[in-house]
């Protein structure tokens, strides 16, 4: 019995993957000291986050001269349920303190490995971080998830018909639970498909990323910049 308690410890109740397998690529959260009239974007999800599109956003707020701190905390490779987990386990978003918060999870969640999370498991662990967002005082946006190749190990012909079918329906009925702005990348990518050649894009789709989440905080009245 000991020994079972033991190696449950080891596994994330949310997703049943070793918490030993993530905390190398886990980033801990650092307490922001907020300066007068700086407003924190907090940008979460998995490798779509984290390669790069904040970066881009950021220099698009300074040439702006929107007075804004952009945060990249997408950690590759994770679930919905990996995510959930890091932000419970790190009090991410009570150490940040976003302003807003951009959410962008569900490409590894329809893997066909052992990542694979069901849609009532996926719908679950989105509304567990959006709650944990909003109890640290942010604004939520969240995002589709863009269609996904079944070229690439570890997804297949389902995991395209997941993203489509399945996940970023549910993405839209959050938006609409939870009266959150939706940024459609699945629609942006479906426009563009040079840009998306794998599961990750290009430069250009990175920049059109960051072009759409910084439309829709402009849309919804979370920024304001001259020429909009």
């Amino acid at each position: 019995m000991k020994t079972l308690r033991k190696l449950l410890l080891l596994f994330d109740a949310a997703t049943f993957i070793p918490r030993r397998l993530l905390v190398n690529r886990l980033k801990p959260p650092v307490a922001i000291a907020k300066q007068p009239g700086e407003l924190i974007v907090l940008c979460t999800g998995d490798s779509l986050t984290a390669n790069t599109y904040p970066k881009r956003l950021q220099k698009r707020l300074a040439a702006a001269a929107v007075k804004a701190r952009v945060l990249n905390y997408g950690v590759d490779g994770f679930t919905s349920g990996e995510y959930l987990w890091y932000a419970r386990s790190t009090s991410l978003f009570r150490r940040t303190k976003p302003d807003i918060v951009l959410l962008q999870l569900g490409t590894n969640d329809v893997r066909c490995d052992f990542r694979h999370t069901p849609a009532a498991a996926f719908r679950r662990n989105m509304r567990r971080i959006i709650h944990l967002a909003r109890d640290a005082g942010a604004t939520v946006l969240v995002a589709t998830i863009p269609p996904v190749c079944r070229s690439i190990i570890g997804f297949s012909r389902r995991s395209v018909w997941r993203a489509a079918v399945e996940i970023n329906p549910a993405i839209h009925s959050l938006a609409a639970e939870y009266d959150l702005a939706l940024v459609d990348n699945y629609l942006l990518f479906r426009r563009h498909p040079q840009w998306l050649p794998g599961v990750h894009p290009t430069q250009e789709g990175y920049h059109g990323m960051a072009d759409n989440w910084l439309r829709a905080l402009v849309e919804c009245g979370l920024l304001h910049m001259s020429g909009h």
